[in-house]
């Protein structure tokens, strides 16, 4: 028995090395295991790492930087020094490679949208991102019909009239890019201030604040000033560290809302592990019904089941969207 006890502690660390695990799933057992793996297969570092067939050694490297980043914002400083040791065996950096893009699947884009139309609560930032959804999963013309049909519906006023400034210039400009003639979005485009420039350093927050409402608040911040916000090396640091530990308890705790948030500020944090992000990324992607919903909540209650796929499939398509790049 302890024969075949030791031969699957063995093949275990290879097995997640060949799978190419996503990082956020990870516990920290098996980033030990994958530890162990680099080690044995590379000698400490005195040969090149005889890998399983498919993997290299930069799949390796990124997979490293990716635990390392969630050691770190684990505070485990013995996890993060086997980690920056196991590194160095690769003679890599403990720091990202070149950022690779990441690719957000069409379809799972698609769903969404046509989900929140069908069950959206009806108000206009739920029409900008199912219509950013659209143009996301390379359907344009959808997106197009989508806030021509809604200009033309019953109540429409009212609804550009109770959405925030920036939900209803979101949706003017969509709607002009588009082509699409709407005198009450147009109205909304020509009252629009001019862009304020973006402060310089990160927002600071109040140090009663839950984790939670801190990563809001921070990720909101990042979303505030653009798809690349110019922050000193120090205040990256910071906003990453933050982000990468809110998104690990949101992923542990299963709070789809609150991880969703955290990938908004992540995708705009060249300096993280590109891996981790694009992890991130995957593990909403595969949170999506096949109904097109986001999430599986744990309840009963038809009403509360429904409330809540609405906010998640909301929030994690807005993340979705702009880790697509659109």
């Amino acid at each position: 028995m302890s024969d075949v006890t030791e031969c699957v502690d063995q093949a275990l660390p290879l097995t997640l090395l060949l799978g190419s695990p996503n990082t956020w799933e990870l516990s920290v057992s098996d980033t030990r295991g994958i530890i162990r793996a680099v080690v044995t297969l590379t000698d400490l570092g005195r040969r090149p790492g005889d890998w399983p067939v498919g993997v290299t050694t930069e799949q390796v490297v990124d997979l490293l930087l990716g635990c390392l980043a969630l050691a770190r914002a684990r505070q485990d400083t013995d996890l993060a020094e086997e980690l920056g040791t196991c590194l160095a065996c690769l003679e890599a950096p403990a720091t990202p490679s070149t950022p690779a893009p990441v690719r957000v699947p069409a379809d799972v884009l698609a769903a969404a949208s046509h989900w929140l139309s069908e069950h959206g609560a009806g108000d206009l930032r739920t029409l900008a991102w199912s219509a950013r959804a659209r143009i996301a999963a390379g359907c344009p013309a959808s997106a197009r019909v989508l806030l021509a049909d809604a200009a033309i519906s019953p109540g429409y006023g009212a609804l550009v009239g109770h959405a925030t400034r920036d939900i209803a210039v979101t949706v003017a400009t969509l709607a002009a890019r588009l082509g699409v003639h709407d005198e009450t979005l147009e109205a909304v485009l020509a009252d629009a201030p001019a862009p304020a420039a973006p402060p310089v350093g990160l927002r600071p927050l109040a140090t009663d604040l839950s984790d939670r409402d801190r990563g809001r608040l921070l990720a909101a911040d990042l979303v505030s000033r653009g798809s690349q916000p110019t922050l000193s090396g120090a205040d990256q640091e910071v906003a990453g560290n933050e982000l990468v530990a809110g998104a690990l308890t949101a992923a542990e705790t299963y709070d789809l809302a609150w991880f969703a948030v955290a990938v908004r500020g992540m995708v705009r944090l060249p300096h993280l592990p590109r891996r981790l992000v694009r992890d991130a990324v995957t593990f909403l992607a595969t949170q999506q019904h096949r109904s097109g919903a986001m999430g599986a909540p744990i309840t009963e209650d038809p009403r509360e089941r429904r409330d809540q796929h609405r906010e998640w499939t909301l929030m994690a398509t807005a993340a979705l969207v702009e880790a697509a790049g659109a």
